[in-house]
């Protein structure tokens, strides 16, 4: 436990320094037996402040970027629990706080449900207007529709995301 603490100090603090994005942690040259993961970041840690409440997670929010040149991303703070999935899809869709970016779920659009398998697939039903509203330039679409997957992804045990409408597969 001791590493483990000393493996996540090392990591918060290094991980501050700009450019720093994770950590690779060996003892003279050797991987750490006791740790399985190789590249630590904070986004990886659970932090709680010791109290009997929920543990906080640390993830990325993607967003297309408002000059169209791709996507970004802000990082935000969310209590981690049972209803974390549904909790990470209700902030990415209050949109960003951040300049630059623009939010990417179509106007009138709602999530439905959203369930994580055994498997890693996390199936998320949408409203039709979700797929009704989005953009009619393909590429700009595609960012959209990026910008939710690649958030989901940022959820341990997300392994791939499949997007519904209505229960059906998105087209």
């Amino acid at each position: 436990v001791d590493l483990t603490v000393a493996d996540a100090c090392l990591t918060l603090t290094l991980c501050q320094v700009e450019g720093v994005e994770s950590v690779y942690v060996t003892v003279e040259g050797r991987d750490l037996p006791y740790r399985p993961v190789r590249n630590l970041g904070p986004g990886a840690l659970l932090l709680s402040d010791g109290g009997d409440g929920p543990a906080a997670v640390t993830l990325s929010f993607w967003y297309p970027r408002s000059d169209g040149s791709g996507l970004g991303t802000e990082t935000r703070e969310l209590a981690a629990g049972d209803g974390l999935l549904q909790d990470v899809l209700t902030a990415w869709a209050e949109g960003p706080g951040a300049e630059g970016l623009e939010a990417a779920l179509p106007q009138g659009a709602e999530v439905r449900s959203v369930a994580l398998g055994e498997d890693g697939l996390c199936q998320v039903d949408l409203s039709p207007a979700f797929s009704e509203g989005l953009p009619g330039d393909p590429e700009e679409a595609r960012l959209a529709v990026y910008a939710l997957v690649n958030t989901l992804a940022e959820v341990e045990g997300v392994e791939a995301v499949q997007l519904l409408t209505g229960g059906a597969p998105l087209g």
